[in-house]
């Protein structure tokens, strides 16, 4: 089954969100999918699908096809996504719940601050944090999420086998340890201009929300930001200086309404929690969570109602909540209320 998607995937003629349109044609038979779009010209390549697979092996790596059950469900709602992901590292971590961080190759160090403190602040929530191993902001994101020893996701526009920038090298090792390294692209692919746009829309389709950090005027962070709203995902961003050209795009995308204004953990997180995509985790409940779940033995009660009632800071009122919900104690009706399980 893996070589017929692997084929599919890598074969030459149609467009990812051709080939997508097709699948559904075909109730997802991949193989009925191959013979239709063969007759249509498309071009395949088993010698070298064999290839790829060996060399994913020797790399320890592994596939995950379209219809596989840790397929990122998220991904596999957008126009044009990969029929193959390929991968090193812990694969589970795509099957849980993910924010984005973005931003220029040429970060200040307002923009490495910002990145680290809302990452850490968001890190009692159990995130997996995804970036793309790039230069500046996405590098600063991976390091952050390893220094609160969270899960995070690389998304290369290369090939696992080629590791870009160099540096990065002890990077990507240490991300494979606690987190994932993912590609579409065949393993030695090189880093060429045209590619990294692209996998940008992996970036976005695998996370619940988006923060942009920094980004220069024409920035490519601007076509990530772009992606996720086309892909209905949450977008924020952190405001900049003034004069600051670091943060030209972000101030701008704030301004047209295109971007959430961030400036703490708890900003994002209540968001997120409002559209009810936080998942469970092992996280341990803070022993001050029990009073907000006495406020809810018999009412459900809004956020907003919570921190009036219970006197806490908004910022520990969602923290805590949070945990509870994915602690599996409490749950989110329809009004945007949380009430206790039975």
């Amino acid at each position: 089954m893996i070589r017929e998607w692997l084929m599919l995937h890598r074969a030459q003629g149609f467009s990812l969100r051709t080939k997508k349109t097709a699948l559904m044609k075909h109730n997802g038979e991949v193989s009925e999918t191959l013979r239709f779009l063969k007759k249509k010209g498309l071009s395949t390549d088993e010698a070298s699908d064999k290839h790829v697979i060996q060399e994913i092996k020797k790399l320890g790596g592994w596939i995950i096809t379209f219809p596989d059950d840790d397929y990122p469900p998220l991904l596999r709602e957008i126009s044009d996504p990969p029929l193959c992901i390929f991968g090193i590292g812990e694969r589970s971590a795509l099957s849980r719940p993910a924010i984005a961080f973005v931003g220029t190759r040429r970060a200040t160090q307002y923009g490495f601050n910002a990145c680290a403190k809302l990452i850490r602040e968001l890190s009692p929530a159990r995130p997996v944090i995804v970036s793309g191993m790039a230069s500046g902001i996405d590098t600063r994101a991976h390091i952050a999420a390893l220094e609160n020893s969270l899960q995070t996701i690389a998304v290369l526009g290369t090939g696992l086998n080629v590791i870009y920038p160099r540096e990065n090298r002890n990077l990507f090792q240490r991300i494979t340890e606690h987190g994932a390294v993912i590609s579409e692209c065949d393993p030695d692919t090189k880093p060429e201009p045209f590619r990294f746009p692209i996998r940008n829309r992996i970036i976005s389709g695998i996370s619940e929300g988006l923060v942009i950090v920094e980004a220069r005027e024409k920035s490519g962070t601007l076509i990530t930001m772009r992606l996720a709203l086309e892909q209905n995902r949450e977008v924020f961003a952190v405001p900049g200086r003034l004069f600051d050209q670091a943060s030209a795009s972000t101030n701008r995308a704030i301004q047209r309404g295109e971007a959430k204004p961030v400036s703490r953990g708890a900003d994002i997180l209540e968001e997120l929690i409002a559209f009810d995509i936080l998942g469970k985790s092992d996280t341990v409940v803070p022993e001050s969570a029990p009073g907000l779940l006495g406020l809810l033995e018999e009412n459900a009660r809004s956020i907003d109602e919570l921190e009036a009632l219970s006197g806490l800071p908004r910022s520990q009122v969602l923290m805590e909540i949070t945990m509870l919900e994915m602690d599996g104690r409490i749950e989110k009706n329809g009004a945007n209320q949380f009430r206790k399980r039975e």
